[in-house]
């Protein structure tokens, strides 16, 4: 929902809006009556919700509709729908070269940032958030460790402390039962494929479990290897079938690699099976056609991003921050290196992220793809994409059809 204001500061936070803004606001969604500034998502507050889809952003900056009477506690009233955690108290950090606002900070810097307080103050920490303008940091240390000395600043960006909640689940695509209300097309394709449709690791649940994932995209290495991108943890090993739609259809191929620890799969399909780089459509008109990637550098906090899969339908949402994972020492990894990912929020669009449209492309407003859908957050409308930069840091390019 565009105005003719945007709810930034000059720091690039989210900013109250003016009485004379928020009038204009109240006369373009009625209901309103109140906000709360809280990073990473604007909250409205309503006394009756709209009838959805929502505005995925209003005023350049992304929302969260809510009626307050509806049992949320006043601590969930006054700190939003995502909690970033305890601010820490211990001074401002100052590191170089300075941290852009509103921009995906560098590995470089996020990984300086963590030895610097590992370092410093003796604590380990795990995966880093950034949301356009403040950091949120896990931290492992034992629980009475208290987050309270730690450096609450660094440059111009508050950080925030907590423990970590939750682990990125290795099992995202299993689900024994489809919710109910949820239509699934689950056609077959026969061999004619692209991104979206639905994938099968053909497990009998006895001996191997099923699992349902969706197909990503045609892509070619730097040695002219043609392949399929898959969401890895749909297949238990190398050499593992591909069925398509299910267990139950064809198969199309095999798992040939997977890309470290980002559960990001490469199958090879049968020399029989056309994989195009449309993408399934939900709706009657066609779907987008994916020719570039686009560097996770250049992807903004709040801007509007897409995936629709036979799960999910189409989902639109707005990118609210960036995770580094980190990876675990134990498996030889670097502390250095981290998994990077896209925080996305779609709770206020018509579809809704599915465990099985795991795999699937996220793109941007100019059909550039950022990510592929890997989970689903315990907030609900909160998703996390695994950066397509995995696969341009490997050469990888989009292939316009196998």
């Amino acid at each position: 929902m565009i105005f003719d204001f945007e709810l930034w500061d000059d720091r690039h936070l989210i900013r109250q809006p003016s009485r004379e803004e928020f009038r204009l606001m109240k006369e373009a969604l009625p209901g309103l009556i109140g906000f709360l500034a809280a990073y990473p998502l604007l909250t409205l507050n309503f006394s009756e919700l709209p009838p959805k889809p929502w505005p995925i952003t209003v005023a350049g900056v992304p929302v969260f509709l809510r009626k307050p009477s509806d049992g949320i506690s006043f601590c969930e009233m006054i700190r939003g729908p995502v909690y970033m955690g305890q601010v820490g108290k211990g001074g401002r950090l100052e590191l170089s070269p300075t941290l852009e606002l509103g921009k995906t900070p560098t590995t470089i810097f996020v990984s300086s940032l963590k030895r610097a307080i590992q370092a410093r103050f003796g604590v380990e920490l795990g995966d880093i958030s950034w949301f356009g303008a403040s950091f949120a940091i896990e931290v492992q240390s034992p629980p009475d460790f208290s987050v309270s000395s730690l450096p609450g600043v660094v440059g111009k960006s508050p950080i925030f402390y907590k423990t970590p909640s939750r682990k990125v689940p290795i099992d995202a695509a299993l689900r024994q039962k489809v919710p109910d209300g949820v239509c699934c097309d689950d056609s077959n394709y026969g061999k004619q494929l692209r991104p979206g449709v639905l994938l099968n690791n053909g497990g009998d649940d006895e001996n191997l479990p099923s699992l349902s994932t969706a197909a990503g995209l045609p892509v070619k290495s730097k040695t002219g290897q043609r392949y399929v991108t898959v969401g890895a943890h749909g297949f238990p090993g190398l050499d593992s079938l591909v069925y398509h739609p299910n267990r139950h259809g064809e198969q199309i191929g095999t798992l040939a690699l997977k890309i470290g620890e980002s559960d990001m799969g490469l199958a090879k399909l049968h020399d029989d099976i056309h994989f195009s780089n449309e993408n399934f459509s939900t709706d009657d008109d066609d779907g987008p056609i994916f020719r570039d990637f686009r560097p996770v550098k250049e992807v903004q906090y709040g801007e509007i991003v897409s995936m629709d899969t036979p799960f999910s339908e189409r989902c639109d949402g707005a990118v609210i921050g960036t995770l580094f994972q980190s990876l675990p020492p134990s498996s030889g990894n670097d502390e250095d290196d981290f998994i990077i990912h896209l925080w996305i929020y779609t709770g206020n669009g018509r579809g809704r992220m599915m465990a099985e449209s795991c795999g699937s492309v996220i793109w941007d407003q100019d059909d550039k793809v950022i990510g592929f859908h890997r989970f689903v957050d315990d907030i609900p409308g909160l998703s996390c994409a695994v950066s397509s930069q995995c696969l341009q840091d490997l050469g990888m390019v989009i292939e316009e059809i196998l």
